[in-house]
C-alpha cells in the first residue's frame, strides 16, 4: 500500500546523492536541493521549523496498513535491506526500491517458533534466517536470495552465535 504523503508513510529510505553540495549550489529546484526535499532530509513535517522538534528516527514500517508490519528487526547487505515481523522476512532491493517477501513463512499463531533474526555476511546472494523453536533450541537456516529457497539449516542452542 503506497502512502499518500510523507507523513503517511512508516518506512521512507533516503538514497543520498553523493555531489549534493554541488547540485543544492546550483539548482535549488531538484528534490534533493528543493526546499520538500531539505524538509525530509531533515525530518521535518510540513511547517514544522529545524528547531521546533529534534529529528526522529524514520526508517521502519510499523503500520498495520503496509505490506510490512510488526516489525521485528532489520539488516542490510550491499544490494537489500532485509525486514522481519515474527512469520515473514522481506528484502527491499536498493537499487529498485522493489519489495519482495522472502519464500519462508511462519505461521504466526505458533507460541514457541518464530523468525528471530535475519543475518547478512559478505556473500550478497545468502542471507541467514534464525528461528526460535524452543526454549532451549533455536534453527538456523542459510536461505538463497535469487532462488528464494533454502540452502542448508541446522538446529542450534539459544546461545549460540552465528555468522
Amino acid at each position: 500500500m503506497a502512502a499518500k504523503s510523507v507523513e503517511d508513510c512508516s518506512f521512507f529510505y533516503f538514497f543520498p546523492n553523493q555531489h549534493i553540495e554541488e547540485c543544492r549550489e546550483a539548482c535549488k529546484v531538484c528534490f534533493g536541493c528543493s526546499a520538500e526535499g531539505q524538509r525530509i532530509e531533515n525530518q521535518l513535517l510540513t511547517g514544522q521549523e529545524e528547531d521546533d522538534v529534534p529529528p526522529q528516527e524514520f526508517i521502519y514500517f510499523d503500520n498495520e496498513d503496509d505490506d510490512v508490519s510488526d516489525l521485528q528487526g532489520q539488516s542490510m547487505n550491499q544490494d537489500y535491506i532485509f525486514f522481519w515481523n515474527k512469520g515473514s522476512a522481506w528484502k527491499l532491493n536498493t537499487s529498485t526500491r522493489k519489495l519482495d517477501r522472502l519464500g519462508i513463512y511462519v505461521d504466526e499463531r505458533e507460541k514457541q517458533t518464530w523468525i528471530k533474526q535475519v543475518r547478512t555476511g559478505s556473500n550478497k546472494h545468502r542471507v541467514a534466517i534464525r528461528i526460535s523453536q524452543t526454549p532451549v533450541k533455536d534453527c538456523v537456516i542459510i536461505w538463497d536470495l535469487v532462488n528464494d529457497c533454502e540452502i542448508v539449516s541446522y538446529d542450534v542452542t539459544k546461545d549460540a552465535m552465528f555468522f
